[in-house]
């Protein structure tokens, strides 16, 4: 999720708009960004498929083809997305929040790792 909302740098809106769930997909997808949360949990199972469950609060059916391309991935925030987002909304503000947040977080303890492009 992460690497396409890098490559989009805005959401594509469409399907969420035709299926009437769009502020339950962005808030969603915030969710991801701002804390790594995703959508789905993925169990692994020694003997058998691993079991994938999305949030109840899912608005959107996934494809059966796309189901072996989920992972349960890094689980941290994405300031460099929210950052790029806000500098293409031109919201100064929350450059600067996103900014000091990534700052903070990487000098914390628990050294988040900066992805830089």
């Amino acid at each position: 999720m992460a690497e396409l909302a890098r490559l989009r740098k805005q959401w594509e809106v469409a399907a969420a708009e035709r299926a009437a769930c769009l502020d339950s997909v962005k808030r969603q997808a915030l969710d991801f960004l701002e804390a790594g949360k995703l959508p789905y949990s993925i169990t692994a199972k020694n003997n058998g498929p691993s079991t994938i469950t999305f949030r109840p609060d899912w608005p959107l059916l996934m494809p059966d083809y796309l189901l072996p391309l989920l992972r349960n991935g890094d689980q941290s925030p994405h300031y460099d997305i929210l950052i790029d987002m806000a500098i293409a909304e031109r919201h100064s503000d929350e450059i600067l929040r996103w900014f000091d947040l990534w700052r903070t977080a990487a000098k914390s303890p628990r050294g988040l790792v900066l992805r830089l492009r």
